[in-house]
């Protein structure tokens, strides 16, 4: 959510750095919604095919990896690409965050859980543009996209230290071919 809101404040920095028309500076934030949108219904299975720390630990890395592309892009068209690639991961680690919370956490505590879990989802709106109008004054728009790299690493180094190994099932079931379309196809 973070990194939608952050990208309403830079918009204006990006396309006077890249020389594009707004039309195409937008697509940095469509393309990452629709990334994000559209990997989202496979995250379960991914968890569960190839067990949910795993998976988690690889999509929280490469979503570090991306947002450093994206700080570092030197056209639009990559801006866009690593932007794509940031949906694709985060659009699998948010699903998975909340996926192994409810396998961790007592149902007592889950109330409570799912409020801790929500608390980005209320904050972001506000504190993304003021966090970006910061960091563009005081920098300039790269920063918005290095600052996923400390919180990635602390992510990461959490993970791999606290998360339970949860056991991949080998004979899960992938979504039809049906259904995927349908998904693809309402997704447009």
């Amino acid at each position: 959510m973070m990194d939608t809101t952050v990208m309403n404040v830079a918009l204006p920095h990006i396309q006077q750095a890249f020389h594009s028309s707004l039309a195409v500076s937008q697509w940095t934030i469509t393309a990452y919604t629709l990334a994000m949108a559209t990997v989202i219904p496979y995250a379960g299975w991914l968890a569960d095919r190839f067990s949910a720390k795993k998976v988690f630990i690889m999509t929280v890395v490469l979503f570090t990896v991306s947002s450093f592309l994206a700080a570092i892009s030197g056209s639009m068209t990559q801006l866009i690409l690593f932007r794509i690639l940031q949906g694709i991961f985060g659009g699998v680690v948010g699903p998975l965050g909340i996926a192994m919370s409810f396998r961790i956490i007592p149902i007592e505590k889950r109330g409570s859980m799912m409020g801790f879990l929500g608390l980005p989802m209320l904050i972001a709106p506000t504190v993304g543009p003021a966090l970006s109008g910061w960091l563009i004054n005081h920098f300039d728009w790269h920063t918005i996209f290095m600052i996923n790299l400390p919180i990635g690493a602390g992510a990461l180094l959490m993970a791999v230290l606290f998360l339970p190994n949860f056991e991949a099932n080998k004979h899960a079931k992938s979504m039809s071919k049906g259904h995927s379309f349908l998904l693809l196809l309402f997704r447009f």
